[in-house]
This record gives C-alpha cells, structure tokens and sequence, in this order.
C-alpha cells in the first residue's frame, strides 16, 4: 500500500502512478465447521424415523413348473409363503433390514480462500481469489449386504440353486425355501436380505476454484458487477442432488464413484447492471419542464448469466448379478471417447457407439460420470426497464417492462443417457418450459424456459 501526495506525477521508485485511493488488500481466512446430519440434498431425512423392517414381496416356494404359481399360492391365498409380521424380540432374520450406526462420525466443512483486492478507483473494486473447500464424512444411504465383486469368478453359477441352511430355522420369506441361490450364501450376512445403513458418511467431495470480479458502485447513476468463477467439483457420492445416479460398489470401494461431481460447473460468467438515466427532475440533463417529466425517471436494469454445462452420466442395465452392486441404476462399458469429432446437434449429441451394455458377471468400466461430455451450455439474459413518475413529493408511480430470456435463446435438457434406451444421445426437450409460461420470474432464474415479458404499473406512497 502506498500513496503519492502528488498523485498526478509519475512515480519513478514505484513504476506506476499512484492516486491518493490506490490501495491493495489480501485476505486469507479459513474455517472447519462441522454439520448436521439433515438432508444435504432436498430429499427428506431418514432420521426421526428410527430403523425398520422392508418386508419384500415374497409369494412362496417357486414351482419347478415353469409359468405357475408358486407351490401351495392360489388366487384365494396369494401370500402362501406367510406374511412376515417382526415381533418385539424378533431378531429379523430372513428380512430386509434398515438401520442407524452406534458410531457415527460427525459430517464436517473445511474452508480456506486467498484474495487479493484492488481499489482502483474511487467507486470501483477488482478482486482475484482462490476459493477452497472439502466435505468431509458426505453421507449416502449404503447397503452392508452387498455381494463381493470376487463373486463373479463363479460366473453363471451365482444363480444356481444351492441347499438352504436356514431351511427349517427361518419359517417365512424367500430364506424359507430349500434351496436359495448360490449368490446368497456369498453375502456377508446371508441370513438376511438388504442390509441398508442410512446415511453412512463414508463419502466426500472437494472444491478448488479461481474467482475474479469487477464490482463498481453507484456513482454517475451507473453500478454493475462482472464475476467470472473457474472450478472443478470431485465427489465419491451423488449427495448434492437426488435426480443423478448413484454410487455403485460404495462398500468395497468407494473411489470406484470417485469423478465429477454431477453439479460441477467449470466456467460461469455473470454480469449484473443498473443504470440510471441522466434526464429529469433534479437531474444533469433536462431537469425542468414537461421533457424532464415524460423523459425523466427512466432506468434499466438486468443480469446475463453464461456457464458451462454439467457432466453427462451414462447409465445402463446392472447385468452384474451381484447384489446391491448399483444404487439406483447402472452403468455401462466406455470403448472410447463420446466426444463427437464432427458437429454436434441435438439429434447426436455424442458418440453413441462409445458406449456399450457390460456383459453379464463383468464390472462395468465407464465412470459415475463423464470427464469430456458435458450438457448444454447455459446463456440467460434478464432484462428490465423502469420509469418512475414523482409527484407532490411523496408519490409515484413506477412503471416496469420486464423480460426474461430476452434473446430468447433455447436452453435444452440434458440428453437422454440410458445406453438402452432408443434415444441415447438424443435431446428431447428444453429447460423450464413448463414454468417459463407460468411464472416469468421462474423461468429467468432457471434460464430455461422461451422469452417471457411482462408489465406491471403501481402506485407508491
């Protein structure tokens, strides 16, 4: 930091000239802040709810006879195999159980930022910053009864039907029958089904970004801000946001999830303004007279948002035939690069024969999600006008023309990503169409949906 008393002679110690409000500030700071175990995500918390039995559909022994019903059902007494109905001091075998940790660690955020600010003038800031963070202990609901991926060494055989040793112990379900899948038995609890622990912070995620803004405040009836955010978001689970696939093999390995975050957004670029128009009443220009009145008052505003698009995830069938392998969905073989080395368009958006279903007993080879195929990228612009009439000092009336998407420029939705799906690496509709034409401000705000424009009058006392 250093002034110049006279601040319109060059400084020659210095190599540049220093006005009297030349200043340089760097800021460093950083934090840990441990969390809550509610909801990252907008899905609803398990916890209040305590752990419970999921009681599978189960009708009876199968029929050896293919296309029956199974042995002793009938249409009088579908649930032949008996209703399972846990007692106080049932123990839960041969069930679906859910449940909390004795021990759990507690989830927890570490920060730390650099910045360096420069005042370069009187009413405008120029900011560079490097913006750190990682979530530590990132939950995810998990299944404990997951089939080992060393199973596949037996290959078809996983689904043979082997002797049941809890035959005549467990009197209800499919653990009921003589003989069970040899699958089962390989499972690190094979007296019970699904063993799902909600909730398990066994994740993570990090953050690292460069940041630079422009920031001038209001003088001269102008103020805008210009940010530009470069980043890279890594995570091991699919916790901010529940509309993504989730993790496969999280209880042998749980790097195997470990990738682009599906809400990683590496460039964004924001521009925000509002400018006061210099004519009417008490202002430089036509100040007096009806011109001031009919052209005074007069502002506009706005905001235009550019950012990349977030990473596709291709899905696919889980022909594993380990159990609780996948989460939701699964995945499927990457042979190349999606990446299209001819023009993209909404009918191809990538390389489909990139992508190819697993074969049966092999672990997929793709990723959660992909490093070098991303959605559209989104370009909104929300802009307004305002005219402002004051009269007999404490009223007035405000007129506003407002338009979101201004340009009208089409944001499209992500492309279909199911591998077997006859539209895989098509895109079939656009963002926030539906809430564009319902609500305006909706729509400028999720930067989807067509132009909207709307006008409003009211009065102000």
């Amino acid at each position: 930091y250093q002034e110049n008393p006279d601040y319109k002679k060059f400084s020659p110690r210095m190599g540049l000239a220093w006005t009297p409000w030349s200043k340089t500030v760097f800021r460093l700071g950083a934090g840990i802040f441990p969390t809550t175990f509610v909801g990252v995500n907008a899905a609803a918390t398990d916890f209040g709810n305590g752990g419970f039995v999921s009681n599978f559909v189960f009708l009876g022994a199968p029929n050896p006879l293919p296309n029956t019903p199974p042995v002793g059902g009938s249409w009088d007494n579908p649930f032949a195999g008996g209703i399972q109905v846990p007692t106080r001091g049932s123990d839960f075998v041969g069930q679906a159980i859910r449940g909390d940790q004795l021990a759990r660690p507690r989830p927890y955020l570490s920060d730390w930022t650099l910045s360096i600010q420069q005042q370069v003038t009187s009413t405008m800031l120029a900011e560079v910053a490097y913006v750190g963070s990682k979530f530590t202990h990132l939950y995810w609901n998990r299944q404990h009864n997951q089939s080992n991926p060393t199973d596949l060494s037996y290959g078809s055989d996983l689904l043979k039907p082997v002797p049941n040793p809890f035959y005549g112990k467990i009197l209800t379900g499919s653990l009921s029958t003589p003989t069970v899948q040899l699958r089962q038995l390989l499972r690190p609890f094979p007296q019970y089904l699904d063993v799902l622990v909600f909730r398990d912070p066994y994740g993570d995620m990090s953050y690292e970004s460069m940041t630079a803004r422009v920031l001038k405040q209001m003088s001269n009836g102008l103020q805008f801000q210009l940010a530009y955010t470069l980043s890279k978001t890594i995570a091991n689970t699919a916790q901010s946001n529940t509309w993504v696939v989730g993790p496969s093999n999280a209880l042998y390995n749980a790097k195997y999830n470990r990738g682009l975050e599906a809400n990683d957004v590496p460039q964004r670029l924001v521009l925000g303004y509002i400018y006061d128009f210099p004519f009417g009443h008490g202002k430089r220009y036509l100040s007096h007279g009806a011109l001031a009145t009919a052209l005074g008052g007069w502002e506009i505003s706005g905001i235009s948002v550019f950012q990349s698009g977030r990473p596709i995830l291709i899905i696919g069938p889980d022909q594993t035939n380990l159990y609780n392998f996948s989460s939701t969905n699964g995945r499927a073989n990457r042979i190349k690069s999606g990446v299209l080395t001819s023009g993209q368009t909404d009918n191809k958006w990538f390389d489909t024969t990139a992508f190819a279903a697993a074969p049966p007993f092999t672990i997929p080879t793709d990723s959660l999600s992909q490093p070098d195929l991303r959605s559209q990228r989104r370009i909104n612009t929300d802009f307004s006008m305002i005219k402002n009439t004051r009269f007999k000092e404490k009223y007035n009336v405000q007129f506003r023309a407002e338009f979101f998407n201004i340009f009208n420029h089409t944001n499209f939705s992500n492309p279909v990503s199911n591998q077997s799906s006859s539209s895989f690496g098509r895109i079939t509709s656009t963002v926030g169409s539906a809430v564009a034409t319902a609500v305006g401000t909706t729509a400028g705000l999720v930067g989807g949906g067509p132009r909207v424009v709307q006008f409003s009058l009211r009065l102000q006392f």
